[in-house]
């Protein structure tokens, strides 16, 4: 039987950042774009866009080769243009659960007017915490 070690804290405090950002990011593109960006596109555009843009701009970045039989990476291939490319990843593959689970229009279209500026004043608070 398979026996687990507590998750150190670290671990925790670190992708717990991460998700936090990729969710500022989100809530920022989709305050910009609205929701009829990724529903012109559909599930196979959305997944098209992660797999040919996203994903090709990290593997050009990597520009990996073998030597010595081993996979090996290119010098310097993390710079933010690929962390960035690896959030939007992240996010188009929630947006494709999203999709998937028929959710994507539920959750992305406003109820009200009060709730269009209840969203700008959400992004514009978010960035504003994130700069103080």
């Amino acid at each position: 039987m398979t026996s687990y070690k507590a998750v150190p804290k670290t671990f925790v405090d670190y992708f717990k950042g991460l998700s936090l950002e990729a969710h500022s990011v989100m809530v920022e593109r989709q305050a910009g774009y609205g929701p009829g960006n990724i529903e012109g596109l559909g599930p196979y555009g959305v997944f098209s866009r992660l797999a040919e843009d996203k994903c090709a701009r990290v593997g050009t970045s990597i520009n990996g080769e073998i030597i010595d039989g081993k996979a090996a990476v290119a010098e310097g291939w993390f710079n933010p243009g690929v962390r960035d490319a690896l959030i939007d990843i992240a996010n188009y593959a929630m947006i494709l659960i999203a999709i998937g689970e028929d959710q994507w229009s539920e959750v992305t279209r406003p109820d009200s007017d009060a709730d269009r500026i209840g969203l700008k004043e959400k992004v514009e608070k978010l960035e504003y915490d994130e700069l103080s």
